[in-house]
């Protein structure tokens, strides 16, 4: 399939104010269609069709793919890159913007694997999106800037861990699967790219809890120059006393920050608070 012959022939013009990158080039979309995962049983939402050269892998290897895309222009486009295929739907809807309701009515509330290709701007909010969910989410894979990559697999004390690491880690197991140059992108971004797969293999805490955690992650990180003791004394009815008795109880010394903590240290503090 030619995909570059199609949006050519349609004189599409890449939209900026979108983020409107297309990967080419079938090895790489079969790669990336791999770590997603998805196998002939599943379910998969990929937000962004774009041409469909994606939507196309990953058609080949699972049961359907249900694609979102939030600009109509490439709907001609999309017609000739995906009419033959029975097991695509495309969408055109913002999926930041639609109710867990929503969704689960288009999905039939199955369970399903995220797979995208994304705009860079919309990395945490999508990531966030659903791993926020009530939705069945086995898995969300995502091409993301190279740096985004590396705040998602830092560990405790590197610079780039921060609030969206701890994010992800308290929902599953974060791996990054593979590089990608920004040539393989049409037009040419300014960065590197990685491919991510988040796995979502951790049901420990119940929705309540983990909204909770999520807003004792969220102050910790608001000011990395202050130390957990300043940052959380609102989320504490002793104060900064309060949060010094909690440290102490997990171990941990008055200086302690954000970035030391590991994403069950989060859970433990919450409680604790």
């Amino acid at each position: 399939m030619d995909f570059n012959a199609a949006i050519k022939e349609n004189n599409f013009r890449y939209k900026k104010q979108l983020g409107q990158n297309f990967l080419s080039g079938t090895n790489l979309l079969s790669a990336i269609a791999a770590d997603c995962g998805a196998t002939p049983d599943d379910l998969v939402l990929e937000v962004g069709t774009g041409a469909g050269a994606l939507t196309r892998a990953l058609a080949v290897v699972c049961k359907k793919v249900i694609s979102f895309e939030i600009d109509t222009d490439l709907k001609p486009i999309q017609e000739k890159t995906l009419s033959d295929l029975s097991n695509v739907e495309v969408v055109y809807s913002d999926v930041l913007k639609m109710s867990d309701g929503e969704l689960s009515a288009i999905t039939n509330n199955e369970p399903f694997k995220v797979c995208a290709n994304i705009p860079y701007y919309i990395t945490a909010p999508l990531i966030l999106r659903f791993i926020n969910s009530s939705l069945s989410v086995k898995s969300i894979t995502v091409t993301v800037q190279k740096e985004v990559a590396s705040k998602l697999t830092a560990a405790p004390g590197d610079p780039d861990y921060g609030s969206l690491t701890v994010f992800a880690r308290l929902k599953g197991t974060v791996t990054k699967t593979r590089d990608i140059s920004r040539k393989a992108f049409f037009p040419v971004p300014d960065v590197d790219s990685s491919v991510v797969r988040i796995e979502l293999d951790r049901t420990d805490l119940s929705a309540e809890e983990f909204k909770k955690v999520n807003n004792t992650v969220k102050i910790a990180f608001q000011n990395r120059r202050k130390t957990l003791k300043n940052n959380l004394e609102s989320l504490s009815k002793g104060g900064k006393n309060g949060v010094s008795a909690a440290l102490a109880a997990m171990g941990k010394s008055d200086t302690a920050r954000a970035e030391e903590l590991l994403p069950d240290e989060f859970i433990k503090l919450t409680q604790l608070l």
